[in-house]
């Protein structure tokens, strides 16, 4: 299974260097700095992401969405340092197929790493710029964690693996998003703070993004103390893009993680 990727982005991507972008700009400039920045996160990422905790149960939630099966084939959209691979394995088996897309070199090197200390044969590590890719197979699913917030041009991302996605197939995101209530207001400032310094946006909300391209599209929230998340799932509709009006109904809401355990 390969791909082919387009070398520049289109005139609606936001600059998270300095705004607006206007006309088509090669990929050398603004993804390739960002990727210099996600290259220098790559070698603490795992730890980084330890900090947060039980980040393994929110990933294996998120596959769990997709419904998988042995066989099955599924791009690992900013796959990072390939932490999402133990859960993929174990829903495809070795006769599935994984493809580890990212931008970053060093995030790809460390996924490397643990496919070669697992012996992981079916997965083939991609880089590529998640907004410009095209697949030349249809995969079963897409998985994308803690990515949507830092992909410069995310929809077009979303727009990319949807495309590639077969009628009927799954599309589960898990990702950071504001907190709500009084703690809220006392920690967003910082958050927003922190997720802007690394040139991120936890303001987005990209359940909505997925309303316009994937049908039954559902939320669910996850509360920590200190961090709030949410994953977000879908299938791709069988005749097509969905109407204006099918966006604004298309979304379910489902029980708060945290409160459902306690």
């Amino acid at each position: 299974m390969g791909m082919k990727t387009r070398n520049y982005w289109k005139n609606d991507v936001f600059d998270i260097y300095g705004g607006e972008i206007e006309g088509i700009i090669e990929l050398t400039s603004l993804a390739g700095r960002y990727s210099e920045m996600w290259n220098k996160w790559g070698r603490i990422w795992d730890f980084m992401l330890s900090l947060i905790g039980y980040d393994d149960a929110y990933r294996e939630i998120a596959v769990e969405k997709l419904a998988l099966e042995k066989g099955d084939s599924v791009l690992d959209l900013a796959c990072g340092s390939g932490l999402n691979f133990k859960f993929l394995e174990e829903k495809v088996g070795g006769q599935g197929k994984i493809i580890a897309l990212d931008y970053s070199r060093i995030m790809l090197e460390k996924a490397r790493e643990k496919i070669k200390a697992n012996n992981w044969l079916n997965i083939t590590p991609v880089e590529a710029d998640a907004s410009s890719f095209l697949l030349e197979e249809e995969v079963d699913a897409v998985l994308c964690s803690w990515a949507m917030v830092s992909i410069p041009d995310y929809e077009s991302a979303t727009k990319c693996a949807v495309n590639g996605l077969r009628e009927g197939g799954g599309f589960s995101v898990l990702d950071f998003q504001l907190i709500t209530g009084v703690r809220g207001w006392l920690f967003n400032p910082v958050y927003e703070f922190i997720f802007w310094s690394t040139h991120q946006d936890i303001t987005r909300q990209p359940w909505k993004i997925m309303q316009k391209y994937l049908a039954n599209v559902c939320k669910q929230d996850i509360n920590t103390k200190m961090v709030s998340c949410n994953i977000a799932w879908g299938t791709k509709p069988t005749i097509g893009v969905l109407t204006n009006k099918e966006h604004a109904s298309n979304l379910c809401v489902l029980e708060d993680v945290q409160t459902r355990r306690e």
